[in-house]
């Protein structure tokens, strides 16, 4: 708890001395929202539908700054709901990412201190209501030194203690040490070539899951290139686990992504993935990008992430598209995803779907915006299935230079083969913006 609040006075430090610094550069971007919003089945409940009104301030921030001893980043948003209605307890909800390196030396050794907040559901296999939806939290320090070898080569090396919490799923509790060396050769001046080694060493603090502690093991090439149109990265390797109670596992480490620069309009993305990944790993690798946060055209993202200590073979596959006109933005996307879990195989799954985001500027102050996005999850131990859309349509209107007005209905409905998970929700929800000037 120290350490974390350590991390937070160095990013508001950052913070402030960016602004003093670089106050011409505008390096803080924020907003407030204030909106109500009314489900009629917030308990997403197939017979006995409750519904409730709630209140909803937020807090929107995005930064990006580097002086001559830090450089930083944040983005998230935080919002606390206030139920009107009903025995539906208030709650404060984040999805946040802030990162600080403290320069000691310039070039060659830097203190890294980076948290996550997020939320998930309690129980995967319910529905995401109030109740089953709790707070989660990723801390990461630790130092990293450079040490050059020659003009294209260089060596580096990091040391992290990682602490991940849940407020309901106390089993997820853990601390963390992580060490990791790696070899960078610039092959040209747009490619770069390393070899990577990390271990890591990971305790539950439950006593009752002392036996599945573990220590993993990852080594793998790796390759970046950064050009014009198109910017990928790529790994391959294998990696080892193994468990305090004597088993072991070897599994493939495979991973590629990047986007590539169609045209001026059209940016395709894309990700595979084929390699041992937990839980806190999943929170840290979905965090809100600073760079676009603050992106009119928004991105609706059904995934869940299963709050639990378990190391699970990951299998994924990604592809989007962004098309950015003068007056019409559209987004379009899909996912294939398989998780294998090495000890709680209950919750092994497979999910799938397509997503459109579609924006569409009626006049120079009036937009209109759509979103539909369809998921499907298989889980293997009860041959579950279940069918999720989510569709909805907005409306926005800048009232004056800093002020707007929203308006969004949308709708949600999933159908199982297990009749106590199907539901159908309806939201209406009215949101008063506060942007400053350049936010």
């Amino acid at each position: 708890m120290a350490a974390r609040k350590l991390a937070l006075a160095y990013l508001a430090g950052a913070v402030l001395t960016g602004l003093a610094a670089h106050a011409q550069a505008d390096p803080l971007r924020w907003g407030a929202d204030f909106g109500i919003e009314h489900s009629d089945n917030i308990n997403l409940n197939p017979t006995d539908t409750l519904s409730a009104t709630a209140l909803i301030p937020s807090l929107l921030l995005s930064w990006q700054d580097q002086g001559t001893r830090y450089r930083g980043a944040v983005a998230g948003t935080f919002s606390y709901y206030h139920y009107t209605q009903g025995n539906i307890g208030n709650q404060w909800l984040g999805d946040a990412s802030g990162k600080l390196d403290w320069l000691l030396l310039p070039g060659r050794l830097y203190w890294a201190f980076e948290d996550y907040v997020g939320q998930g559901p309690v129980d995967v296999l319910r529905a995401s209501t109030p109740e089953n939806t709790q707070r989660t939290n990723v801390f990461v320090t630790g130092p990293t030194m450079t040490i050059r070898l020659g003009a294209a080569t260089e060596f580096q090396g990091d040391l992290r203690y990682v602490s991940s919490t849940a407020n309901k799923t106390q089993e997820f509790n853990s601390d963390r040490g992580q060490a990791a060396v790696r070899l960078l050769r610039d092959v040209t001046p747009l490619s770069k070539v390393s070899f990577n080694l990390t271990g890591q060493d990971v305790r539950l603090r439950e006593e009752a899951l002392k036996p599945n502690d573990y220590r993993r093991y990852d080594a793998f090439f790796g390759y970046v290139y950064d050009g014009p149109r198109l910017h990928m990265q790529a790994a391959a390797g294998a990696s080892k686990l193994r468990f305090d109670d004597g088993r072991d596992f070897h599994k493939p480490y495979a991973q590629a992504l990047g986007r590539i620069e169609a045209s001026s309009r059209g940016v395709f993305t894309f990700e595979l993935d084929n390699r041992l990944y937990d839980t806190a790993e999943d929170l840290i690798a979905r965090a809100p990008d600073p760079q676009g946060f603050f992106d009119p055209l928004s991105e609706v993202n059904m995934r869940t992430t299963t709050i639990s200590p378990d190391v699970y073979m990951d299998k994924e596959a990604q592809l989007g598209y962004t098309w950015r006109g003068p007056r019409l933005e559209v987004r379009l996307g899909g996912y294939w995803r398989k998780q294998e879990f090495l000890t709680l195989t209950n919750f092994d799954q497979r999910s799938s779907g397509p997503a459109l985001d579609v924006l569409y500027a009626l006049t120079p102050n009036t937009s209109i915006a759509g979103f539909a996005t369809r998921d499907v999850t298989r889980y293997s131990a009860s041959s579950r299935e279940d069918h999720l859309g989510l569709y909805g349509v907005s409306l926005g209107h800048q009232l004056a230079r800093e002020w707007s007005v929203g308006l969004q209905y949308a709708r949600r409905k999933q159908t199982s083969t297990d009749a106590t998970q199907e539901y159908t929700e309806n939201r209406v929800l009215l949101t008063l913006s506060y942007r400053p000037s350049g936010a």
